[in-house]
């Protein structure tokens, strides 16, 4: 048999089917081969004479691979932050596919990969709105043109006007209206028949004395 060849580099493919490609760390395997030569007339082959095999393998690259991190996909969105109105939701991702080893890069060390984790507006329901009063109007003209009667004023309920089922303004702490009216006593100049009236009373006590 002659002399053995070199092992071929860590990795090479092998050229027997069947044989694994190795790398160049992380565990590989070599292998070298030689041929039986000199057989002839009727002369025992090498493997009649025990001379071992025509291939050898060995290990080699047994350095751990290093390994740089990736993430792994998008984990659920979070509820939005308000119930109502806008607030925000966010999701996470870890760096898990493959987790870094042996002195391989994590993912924020890879500007490439992006965050770790996002967040977007988002909008709930409708927030409902409280109504609260607005200005007092002016008093009204008096409600009679000569002796007592009535002014009034008002004022809605509408800065801002109750919306969403929120609730209408309180009045006196504890009732709920849309609409709230005052009124006053006002006194005009005396009627007619009210001036007489009064003075012929006056006359008549004055008799009496």
């Amino acid at each position: 048999m002659d002399r053995s060849a070199d092992f071929a580099e860590c990795g090479q493919t092998s050229e027997f089917a069947g044989d694994p490609i190795a790398g160049a760390c992380g565990g590989g395997l070599q292998k070298r081969t030689r041929n039986c030569q000199g057989v002839a007339d009727g002369g025992k082959t090498c493997a009649e004479l025990n001379l071992g095999g025509d291939v050898e393998k060995r290990a080699c690259a047994t350095t751990p691979c290093i390994i740089d991190g990736n993430y792994s996909a998008w984990g659920a969105w979070t509820a939005c932050s308000n119930n109502c109105g806008k607030g925000t939701k966010s999701r996470k991702r870890i760096c898990t596919n493959p987790v870094p080893a042996n002195g391989g890069k994590t993912c924020a060390e890879q500007e490439q990969l992006g965050g770790s984790e996002q967040t977007l507006t988002c909008t709930g329901t409708v927030c409902p709105v409280n109504g609260n009063w607005g200005i007092w109007s002016g008093w009204s003209p008096c409600s009679t043109p000569c002796g007592a009667g009535i002014m009034s004023r008002r004022r809605l309920c509408n800065s801002p006007p109750a919306s969403n089922g929120g609730l209408a303004c309180l009045i006196n702490g504890s009732i709920r209206k849309v609409l709230e009216t005052k009124t006053r006593v006002c006194q005009q100049a005396p009627c007619p028949g009210e001036y007489f009236s009064k003075s012929r009373a006056i006359g008549e006590l004055f008799d009496a004395v």
